[in-house]
């Protein structure tokens, strides 16, 4: 009778203790919106010094852009998109380590790490760890070609407290660069 009293309190402890576990936070990385621009280099054959110069760093011209898109009109009132291109010198570029606003009260510790071209990958890219309180919440991995010609940064142009992840990611092909630019947001499952 002992031994069954001892084993009824075990589970019953058992029982208690595992209906008191808090569920864990689900996260996920989404992508919002996609915007293109393209650079062309078509007819600098002919072009001087200084107009080959200033034609060759101009703002790249957009291609893929959805005006009813999510984001467009703030995008657009923060100044990343004007009258005359894609403004690349509003993403500052992040180093592999930064904090990311998830809210007005929220934040949390961003790892990029660069992932080489291998037989494991199909296609390399960068795998991103969003950490709180040094404990790993989301990994996600987002792919580009390799070497990633990508730029990282975080803006919030709609000003709801919550930062959104731009990446930049540039690649050359038939005579000019494109300019793929994609918005992530970290978001609660």
């Amino acid at each position: 009778m002992k031994q069954f009293k001892i084993i009824i309190i075990a589970f019953l402890s058992i029982f208690f203790s595992c209906s008191k576990v808090k569920k864990q936070q689900e996260f996920n990385l989404k992508k919002i919106d996609s915007i293109a621009f393209r650079r062309d280099y078509h007819g600098i054959e002919n072009l001087s010094d200084k107009t080959l110069d200033s034609f060759l760093i101009r703002k790249p011209d957009g291609f893929l852009i959805c005006k009813s898109g999510l984001l467009y009109n703030d995008l657009v009132s923060y100044g990343v998109i004007d009258s005359l291109g894609l403004n690349l010198k509003v993403f500052d570029t992040l180093p592999d380590e930064f904090s990311y606003q998830f809210s007005v009260e929220k934040q949390y510790e961003v790892k990029l790490d660069y992932l080489e071209y291998d037989e494991s990958l199909d296609t390399p890219g960068v795998a991103i760890s969003f950490k709180e309180n040094n404990n790993i919440i989301l990994i996600d991995t987002l792919q580009f070609g390799w070497p990633p010609d990508v730029i990282f940064s975080i803006l919030d142009v709609n000003n709801d407290g919550k930062e959104e992840l731009y990446t930049v990611y540039k690649n050359y092909i038939i005579n000019g660069h494109n300019f793929w630019i994609d918005i992530y947001q970290l978001e609660e499952e």
